[in-house]
């Protein structure tokens, strides 16, 4: 009888569900792709003057050689931010995203990319209003269509003051200071 038992469980154990855990892709290059991006974009005087955040959704596009066809914003960008990002683009090392995701210039996908900057002067911190969340996923006023790719966050911290990004890395959830020259 026991032995029926233990046939009987290790079956019933047998039959239950098989559970695999997630594997969570690893992005090599986001680091450095984040540090290129920190460096060559300076947040907008008028944006850390007023305390304004900045939280939106870059969308990029490959061409077949690997050269960046198209960037666009989504509707919560500030002008200003969208300007100098678009003066600076050259300086960005967009390829760190292609070695990533390699089949971005092979296929017709975007790379989408959550960018969030924030601000202060002293105690005074940026707040994410209702309206730039209404807004993230919005181009030209028109929901995300297409195949697209969902990349790590770019977060900085400007303040006035202090002139140096504050980098967090996403994957050890630590503050970095960039050292100027770096």
């Amino acid at each position: 009888m026991k032995i029926l038992k233990l046939y009987f469980t290790i079956i019933m154990l047998c039959m239950g569900k098989v559970v695999f855990p997630q594997v969570t892709p690893t992005f090599k290059g986001h680091e450095q792709f984040q540090l290129s991006f920190n460096k060559a974009i300076q947040y907008p005087s008028q944006l850390i003057h007023r305390v304004i955040p900045t939280i939106t959704m870059m969308k990029v596009k490959f061409d077949e050689t690997g050269t960046v066809d198209s960037i666009l914003f989504s509707d919560s960008a500030f002008p200003q931010f969208v300007e100098e990002v678009n003066k600076k683009k050259n300086e960005i090392e967009f390829h760190y995203l292609l070695e990533d995701i390699p089949e971005a210039s092979q296929q017709d996908m975007w790379i989408l990319i959550p960018i969030r900057f924030d601000s202060f002067i002293g105690s005074k911190k940026s707040e994410v209003l209702t309206f730039d969340m209404d807004n993230l996923y919005l181009f030209s006023g028109k929901h995300l269509k297409g195949k697209f790719f969902l990349y790590p966050m770019i977060y900085s911290v400007r303040g006035q003051g202090f002139p140096t990004p504050i980098i967090r890395s996403t994957t050890e959830n630590t503050l970095k200071v960039s050292k100027p020259g770096q």
